[in-house]
């Protein structure tokens, strides 16, 4: 069993909603790959965007206003 499904076992045997514990679980792993890549502060996608996207992603960029600690 690895590490993920450990802790969604863990977390509904610990009597929590078992489609939260999957959503954390998955959350979790995303963040796991990824945190070397992220940036405290910043939004950064997890997939390259395309074009079409890049317009929609700098607006959310001028308009967002993340914590200098947070990881998004």
């Amino acid at each position: 069993m690895d590490q993920i499904a450990r802790k969604v076992k863990q977390w509904i045997d610990e009597k929590k909603d078992p489609r939260s514990a999957h959503w954390q679980a998955g959350l979790e792993a995303i963040m796991e790959r990824f945190f070397a890549d992220i940036e405290p502060g910043r939004l950064i996608p997890v997939y390259p965007l395309e074009e079409k996207d890049l317009s929609v992603f700098k607006k959310v960029l001028e308009q967002l206003d993340l914590s200098p600690g947070l990881l998004a």
